[in-house]
């Protein structure tokens, strides 16, 4: 709805059909309403002597259309797979996050309570995750998945998943093995719903004013996983609470005008208490089976304290999209821990016409050990990035670019070291006179601590990013052919202290995406991809397993090569998809 004496004075109407237009009294003014599939109809405005006036108009429908299914090319023909987030929910995992939605992608999980998982035989440290097109961190000090708790993105939240597993666009960024792409959802209507199981709870929100100039969608969970773990061999006293709290706020001034301002706010806080008792493992064959059994005392105390906040300035139009995203992200972690454990170590009965079978047929070994650790960090990520996109329509071509400056700051504290004593032959004792006629010429007895790490590392390092991507579609007789081609830069700096030299590394290269279908058979796509991969590295990748830093550490690389098809056909009055890839990795630097 628009007025033709003056085509920037227009709005568009709600799904209701409401709207509401200011227009000053010197007129006179024509309206003209028009809507895809129907008629177009003008109508003059009279202004008396009202300020306001109700104005209902009724458009023709021109076109009946029967249901359609729509598809997007653009899915088909990419190395990037949709999965529908209400799998999430569905799901019966212990781990009750988003990323629960692999289990139908080529990953392998690690643990049913850890959220990390490896891609074709990477690790977990190769795998980017995005949210709103902000990467996001996983905890740095865990060691067990029954401490990590929640991760990142709230399934509530989110619209839309995307997942690669190799050969993914330039616009992503420099990891080896996978990209997850996630986007919280633009409420448009108002919703609460609740949810609670014996492993927590959660609330959802999507709220939207009158206006719809302002939309919010927020989620809050907690979640206990006492009664999980519980079940597992080490039995003990266990408390892991993990709450977070999530917003993401999106405000148009104009309601639907191209400039849009988006605020992500996210604090989570994970606190896990470990008591342990005992644990009693059997490990072996039927040929050969010993028991291993531990009586512990002591405490473990682990917990991280998470903010996240980014702040997008965005402008969209029919042929363009540019985004200006600040970012900040801070965790503070602490562990600590001091657990002693006397150990037994047994062979097993295994003559099934024995009175004792299955238990302890004699002893092989006893001891003793002592872990502690006191260990805190704090790493601190500020980010400023603009990415847009242009859409040459009638050249053809989709050109999408990006640049971003990061920096980290990273303070990290290790104090821990372990003690093992088996039998007693490492158990120092008092200076005596056994064998010696002198006591002061006996050697000192010293006390033998294993794995002694004690350092303190402070890093600063920075990152600047830059891509450019362009895809264009070929049409070749009776079939046709997609073809994305870009390339990425990354220029990283490190600082491991104030009086050491800089280190700098340039890396990048080029990524390619070929698609082709054939008009006869258009829901099958061959497709083919590949490129160069780089990962410079994080703090974690720089630390060594003595808590000395390497500051001499090359980016890892990775060339990727895939290579597959995909099908889609109704089978059984369903809709089925047959996805068929094979890949090759070159990897080095590893």
């Amino acid at each position: 709805i628009y007025v033709i004496e003056n085509s920037k004075r227009g709005v568009c109407a709600d799904d209701k059909g409401t709207y509401s237009l200011d227009l000053p009294h010197s007129g006179p003014w024509t309206l003209k309403c028009s809507m895809v599939g129907y008629t177009t109809k003008e109508v003059t405005l009279v202004f008396r002597d009202k300020l306001t006036s109700e104005i209902n108009i009724t458009l023709k429908n021109t076109v009946n259309i029967g249901e359609a299914e729509v598809m997007g090319s653009r899915e088909l023909n990419s190395t990037i797979r949709r999965i529908d987030p209400r799998v999430a929910s569905r799901i019966p995992t212990p781990r009750g996050t988003i990323e629960d939605v692999l289990l139908q992608a080529p990953v392998n999980f690690t643990s049913e309570l850890s959220s990390s998982y490896n891609v074709r035989g990477g690790s977990f440290d190769e795998n980017l995750v995005y949210v709103n097109d902000i990467e996001v961190y996983r905890p740095f000090l865990t060691r067990s998945g029954q401490q990590e708790g929640l991760s990142f993105p709230n399934p509530d939240m989110v619209e839309r998943i995307q997942f690669s597993a190799g050969g993914f666009e330039s616009k992503f960024g420099d990891k080896m093995s996978s990209v997850l792409d996630i986007h919280y959802r633009k409420p448009t209507d108002r919703n609460t719903q609740a949810t609670a199981s014996l492993l927590g709870a959660q609330i959802q929100h999507d709220g939207v004013n009158k206006s719809k100039t302002l939309r919010i969608n927020t989620g809050i969970r907690y979640r206990n996983n006492s009664y999980v773990l519980g079940s597992l061999d080490e039995t003990g006293e266990y408390s892991p609470t993990y709450l977070d709290a999530q917003t993401y706020i999106t405000f148009n001034p104009d309601g639907y005008g191209p400039w849009e301002i988006q605020l992500l706010g996210v604090y989570g806080e994970n606190d896990y208490q470990f008591i342990p008792q005992d644990r009693k493992t059997d490990v072996g064959t039927i040929n050969s089976a010993i028991r291993l059994r531990i009586f512990f005392d002591g405490k473990e105390h682990s917990s991280y304290q998470t903010g996240f906040s980014a702040l997008a300035f965005e402008r969209s139009t029919e042929v363009s999209r540019i985004r200006f995203i600040t970012s900040a992200f801070k965790t503070v972690e602490r562990e600590s821990f001091d657990i002693l454990g006397a150990y037994w170590l047994d062979e097993l009965e295994l003559d099934p016409g024995s009175d004792d079978f299955g238990e302890s047929a004699g002893n092989l070994g006893v001891g003793g050990f002592l872990n502690h650790a006191r260990n805190k960090l704090e790493a601190t990520v500020m980010s400023s990035a603009i990415k847009g996109s242009l859409n040459l329509e009638k050249q053809g071509h989709f050109i999408e670019y990006g640049i971003k400056v990061q920096t980290e700051l990273i303070d990290d504290q290790l104090s821990e070291w372990s003690f093992v004593d088996s039998a007693g032959f490492i158990t120092p004792h008092p200076q005596d006179i056994v064998g010696y006629i002198d006591p002061s010429a006996q050697e000192f007895q010293p006390l033998i601590i294993q794995d002694v790490i004690r350092t303190s590392n402070e890093v600063v390092s920075n990152r600047f990013t830059s891509y450019i991507q362009d895809t264009w579609t070929i049409d070749i007789d009776s079939s046709k052919l997609n073809i994305h081609i870009g390339g990425r830069l990354h220029l990283w700096n490190l600082s491991p202290s104030p009086n050491d030299s800089n280190r700098i590394h340039l890396v990048g290269g080029p990524r390619a995406h070929l698609s082709y279908i054939s008009k006869n058979h258009p829901k099958t796509v061959w497709n083919l991809s590949g490129g160069w991969y780089w990962q410079p590295p994080f703090y974690r990748e720089m630390r060594g397993i003595n808590g000395i830093l390497n500051p001499d550490i090359l980016p890892q690389k990775a060339v990727h090569a895939v290579a597959g098809v995909t099908h889609e056909f109704p089978m059984y009055y369903r809709p089925f998809k047959f996805v068929g890839e094979i890949y090759y990795k070159h990897l080095d630097q590893l």
